[in-house]
């Protein structure tokens, strides 16, 4: 949640050098619908590894580092059973200093458990759902990343109808990377604004252009940016006048 902090990518983990396996990461702004096309990634046989799940368990009575989320929000009401993730949202989007403290807890267990479901995945081709993907810095640890876009009015009125109010939905993209600085940065962009057979054809176009035998660079390496641009879609991944992808870093916060 909220503009990040980022984990310690000093020591890539073994897996990102697994020369058998490709890491997508997958990103948008909210309410883009990454997880509709995430499940479509799946649907091609595609492991997801969903980073706001992990971040769920943090939340739960019994799990190492829920006291010390609690601790931040003493006097905030947010805690019965379990905290409320809800109405620890509404306020960390209002408390950018607070925000940083709870990232500084999330973001490092997060990264290692992503790393772990990594690990464990049988399939060839692991997506990471990802909101925060390039403001992170995960999307070093992929061989393509892939944006979801929307239009801010379109992906307001599907927030509306999760019941968000059109505040809360403008403190969380002012937290985040916007939309369009994604979209440069990506490999590949899926326009999810028209029907969902039209997002199925593109996810399958883009699955089928990094599953090729002849698809470029060796599945699974460390990259310093995987971020090339989007500019015309969907399957064509941009390259710089001297013909290379970009190399492109998380922004600094």
């Amino acid at each position: 949640m909220g503009s990040a902090t980022s984990p310690n990518l000093s020591q890539p983990p073994v897996i990102s050098r697994n020369p058998s396996r490709t890491i997508i990461g997958l990103t948008g702004s909210f309410g883009s619908g990454k997880s509709t096309v995430a499940g479509l990634f799946q649907e091609l046989g595609a492991a997801i590894v969903d980073a706001d799940k992990i971040t769920h368990e943090l939340f739960e009575p019994g799990h190492p580092e829920f006291k010390k989320i609690a601790a931040l929000f003493k006097g905030k009401q947010v805690l019965s059973q379990t905290l409320d993730r809800k109405k620890i949202a509404e306020i960390v989007f209002r408390d950018a200093a607070l925000r940083k403290k709870l990232e500084a807890i999330v973001h490092p267990y997060v990264f290692s458990r992503m790393v772990e479901e990594i690990t464990d995945a049988e399939e060839p081709v692991v997506v990471l759902e990802i909101p925060l993907l390039f403001e992170t810095g995960f999307h070093q640890y992929c061989k393509y990343t892939v944006v979801v876009a929307v239009s801010e009015a379109q992906a307001a009125r599907r927030l509306k109808e999760r019941g968000f109010s059109a505040q809360e939905v403008k403190k969380r993209w002012a937290a985040q990377l916007p939309l369009s600085e994604k979209m440069k940065l990506a490999d590949f962009i899926v326009d999810n604004s028209g029907e969902f057979k039209k997002t199925k054809d593109e996810v399958k176009k883009i699955w089928k252009k990094i599953t090729s035998p002849t698809s470029s660079s060796t599945p699974g390496m460390l990259h310093t940016g995987c971020g090339g641009g989007g500019e015309d879609i969907r399957i064509k991944r941009r390259k710089t006048k001297h013909g290379k992808r970009k190399n492109s870093h998380a922004p600094k916060n």
